[in-house]
């Protein structure tokens, strides 16, 4: 820690990072072929991502937390169910295909009641329901995680 104080000392704070460009919508494999790998979980989706697929919107979200940003919007594209992940950095694009699963080609997401509750996630409300997503993917990756699901609609 001394080394890093003394560093900062000598030759001042850090210079300023470039931001990144905006994420974008990308297919699965070039999302998985970024330099951003290891970083596969979902990532926080803001505003500005979300308004990529949705422009007026998501209709439902799964956050971590309840004071997180979204990991995962839901919403309508054209009168079909479809949503939308960031994973490694980039914005995938993912269809329903039942009420509880969202894929694409190699990914698949459900969104469920977790495990140990006594009572069926409720699908419509503005308020946080508690729920568990699984992400699985072709390649070999399965990963669930806890959090809560909203639905505005």
């Amino acid at each position: 820690m001394r080394y890093l104080i003394e560093s900062i000392e000598a030759s001042g704070d850090a210079a300023a990072q470039v931001q990144p460009a905006p994420p974008r919508i990308v297919r699965l494999e070039e999302a998985l072929s970024t330099a951003h790998v290891a970083v596969i979980d979902p990532g926080f989706l803001t505003e500005e991502d979300i308004a990529e697929l949705f422009p007026e919107g998501a209709v439902g979200t799964f956050n971590y937390t309840t004071d997180s940003p979204p990991s995962l919007a839901i919403g309508e594209v054209s009168g079909e169910t479809a949503a939308l992940v960031k994973l490694s950095g980039d914005l995938v694009r993912l269809d329903a295909t039942s009420s509880t699963e969202l894929s694409t080609e190699g990914l698949r997401i459900r969104i469920n009641a977790p495990v140990d509750s006594q009572t069926a996630l409720e699908w419509v409300g503005p308020e946080p329901a508690e729920a568990a997503m699984a992400l699985e993917l072709d390649a070999g990756l399965t990963a669930g995680y806890r959090g809560f699901y909203t639905c505005q609609a």
